[in-house]
């Protein structure tokens, strides 16, 4: 843990404190809101500096002691899980489980999912809720509960985060939304019986709401890792009463910063199951459909949707040097039109877009995978594929180093990057040496490899409800 990450969760706790007498229906606001999403906002990067030393109520000394800090403040809302009859509810946020794999261990006549909005239902199989429509909070209870955090924040108009004048907006801003969440995640276990609850994540405002009213009630919660912690902010705390990781590395970086082992379960991912089992398209099908010649090897390159620099000369380079197919992906929802992402299909206008498929299909046909650091990475290795990396800037401050078993095949210029991938597309000792590398990766990062990992999760339920 460097000065940045300690002093990112030194004013986390400091947050907390401040903040801890402004409940709604029981719960502090503060636990709610999205911290990371505050902090991050624009002239709030002094953190790790002697601009903010010594002011944080509540100092991080030890990383260790990261969640048992936590598990003070979270203390209170928590009541002993109890065995109980009711449904087993996915929060389908950010868990992605194809429906045939849900169904193989989890029966709709056991299974409930609940969804945020009504929109396009990928479970058709289940009977549905949407949480967004049981956010009902009056105009007047909203108006109060804001005029009395504007007061408090008052208080801190010197202080180095409170005072700025782009965190008091942004949490202004989504106040009320986190105030309808909590009464939302009331409402959903009122009018529902429950026995279990998974979550993707528990960073979020909905998320956290849920799992925190279940807690209050003894309902068991589980969060599966929505994807690799990059970033720690994204990951920690852990609030729900499992945490679900992909493999031992994983188990072993959150007990590092505190979380008992016995709350931790090695279950990999229910949707990295589809890389094992999914029937999707033929080779034909898709060069046919992407329009792709299926003599040439086909190159995936995944796009970050804000540096962009690294992608437009590794794109140049393989026009010059490679004769391949390149498909590209990008983010998904509103970062798909982000304006570097724009730009940059401006300029390379004849690029071939596979947001629209089925990523495991698109891993199924493709050679090699060129990305920055992200769970497409693992993925790629999982599926057997050749992947070369390249590193995000925003990383610099903090990053969990999470795949450092490959910077033989990370590449800071782009020429050097395009000169690895044709040597492991053509050069069979070269490939045969990075296949041992991924090999020994995997291992590490991901358990399940046999794609039983949505058996294993209705395993850890069944022990929790029967």
């Amino acid at each position: 843990m460097n000065d940045y990450e300690r002093d990112y969760w030194s004013s986390y706790f400091d947050f907390l404190d401040k903040f801890k007498g402004l409940k709604f229906m029981g719960i502090p606001a503060a636990l709610v809101l999205p911290y990371y999403v505050l902090i991050m906002d624009r002239g709030l990067h002094k953190l790790g500096t002697p601009a903010t030393a010594g002011r944080w109520s509540v100092p991080l000394a030890k990383e260790e002691d990261l969640q048992s800090r936590f598990e003070q403040v979270l203390r209170p809302y928590k009541k002993r899980n109890m065995k109980r009859k009711g449904k087993i509810v996915f929060y389908d946020a950010v868990l992605r489980i194809p429906q045939y794999l849900l169904r193989s261990s989890f029966p709709p006549a056991e299974t409930l999912i609940l969804r945020q909005k009504q929109s396009v239902n990928p479970y058709t199989a289940y009977k549905t809720k949407y949480f967004y429509s049981l956010q009902q909070v009056d105009k007047e209870t909203k108006k109060s509960f804001i005029k009395e955090w504007n007061s408090t924040m008052d208080q801190y108009i010197d202080h180095p985060i409170y005072g700025n004048v782009h965190f008091r907006k942004k949490a202004r801003m989504l106040l009320p939304s986190a105030l309808m969440q909590i009464a939302a995640a009331a409402k959903f276990f009122e009018t529902t019986e429950v026995s279990c609850l998974i979550v993707g994540t528990t960073n979020s405002s909905d998320s956290r709401s849920l799992v925190l009213a279940a807690s209050q009630r003894g309902i068991p919660t589980i969060c599966l890792q929505h994807g690799i912690p990059m970033l720690e902010f994204g990951y920690l705390p852990k609030v729900a009463t499992f945490q679900a990781v992909y493999g031992e590395r994983d188990k072993r970086w959150y007990e590092s910063r505190g979380v008992p082992s016995v709350t931790l379960r090695m279950i990999g991912h229910p949707r990295m199951d589809d890389i094992y089992k999914r029937k999707g398209m033929s080779r034909e099908a898709f060069c046919h459909r992407l329009s792709l010649n299926k003599k040439r090897k086909t190159i995936l390159l995944v796009l970050h949707h804000e540096e962009m620099e690294m992608v437009d000369s590794i794109l140049s380079e393989l026009q010059k040097n490679a004769v391949c197919n390149i498909v590209v992906k990008r983010r998904n929802g509103r970062q798909r039109q982000s304006e570097a992402t724009l730009a940059l299909a401006k300029k390379y206008k004849k690029l071939t877009y596979v947001d629209d498929l089925p990523l495991h299909d698109v891993l199924r046909h493709v050679d090699a995978v060129i990305s920055y650091d992200s769970t497409i990475v693992l993925e790629a290795m999982l599926a057997g594929k050749v992947v070369l990396l390249w590193s995000l800037n925003s990383l610099s401050r903090s990053s969990t180093n999470y795949y450092d078993s490959l910077e033989y095949y990370r590449f800071e210029k782009p020429e050097e990057l395009v000169e690895a991938l044709c040597l492991l597309l053509e050069d069979g000792s070269y490939k045969q040496g990075y296949h041992a590398v991924r090999e020994k990766t995997i291992a590490s990062l991901y358990q399940n490899r046999s794609g039983t990992s949505t058996k294993v999760l209705a395993e850890l339920v069944r022990s929790l409800i029967l």
